[in-house]
């Protein structure tokens, strides 16, 4: 912001940021999954609210349901035979 150009390119790029900041909301995700582990790991930051915690959770059973780990092993075998 130290130019006058600079200065004229945030406030033109503002309202879209600002729309597209409401539209990700982080909450909504739970966590980062943990690849390349045995078991199923959502990884949440240390400051997580009870509704990430709820959608990691939730995370974790559709990896489960959906056989994500067994997918992912049978994959690098194929690659790697």
């Amino acid at each position: 912001m130290s130019t006058l150009r600079s200065k004229i390119g945030a406030l033109l790029v503002k309202p879209a940021l600002k729309n597209t900041l409401k539209t990700f909301d982080a909450s909504q995700y739970g966590g980062a999954p943990m690849l390349g582990l045995k078991g199923l790991v959502v990884k949440t930051h240390g400051s997580a609210t009870s509704k990430e915690i709820k959608h990691a959770i939730f995370q974790c059973t559709q990896f489960s349901k959906e056989r994500i780990n067994e997918k992912i092993k049978e994959h690098i075998l194929e690659e790697t035979n």
